[in-house]
């Protein structure tokens, strides 16, 4: 398993990943983005040597 996070903050988004809760690690920082107006998630499995299968538990959007 593994936990994905994105985060957007101060005119940039981070990303992060964890294999255990609470355990992040930011895989990237980017800035200068556009403002979301809709949001989704989804797995592609393009150029894989094998089928890829992506299930999702839990999905939040959240304001602090």
């Amino acid at each position: 398993e593994v936990y994905l996070r994105l985060e957007s903050k101060d005119n940039s988004i981070s990303g992060y990943y964890a294999t255990a809760p609470d355990q992040w690690e930011r895989l990237g920082r980017f800035g200068n983005y556009f403002q979301f107006k809709k949001v989704g998630i989804g797995v592609s499995n393009a150029n894989a040597a094998n089928d890829v299968v992506g299930l999702f538990d839990y999905f939040e959007i959240s304001q602090p």
